[in-house]
């Protein structure tokens, strides 16, 4: 079978777009997107009911986050981007 050159080239980025790095098949978040100074820890607490979200900024502590609680998993997660929204910005900042 002959492939068009307009074929060769959509497996192509196809392969390209493939992450062989992870064995999880979900998206990746954001916050691990951002930094890699930032750490942030989103966790299920009272039976899953409420959440718990703490973001640590090892080279810079006063931008890291105290533990702070939501009552859905997506808050703690929408929380979680914002912040880290926040920390990257200000560390491109100082950095310029």
């Amino acid at each position: 079978m002959k492939l068009t050159e307009k074929q060769l080239r959509q497996i192509i980025r196809e392969e390209i777009g493939r992450s062989f790095s992870t064995n999880a098949d979900g998206p990746i978040p954001y916050w691990k997107t951002v930094a890699d100074d930032v750490l942030v820890t989103v966790m299920p607490i009272e039976a899953g009911s409420k959440y718990a979200c703490e973001i640590e900024v090892p080279s810079n502590p006063e931008l890291s986050s105290p533990m702070r609680y939501f009552p859905t998993e997506e808050e703690a997660n929408h929380f979680a981007r914002q912040y880290t929204e926040k920390i990257k910005n200000f560390l491109f900042n100082e950095q310029a």
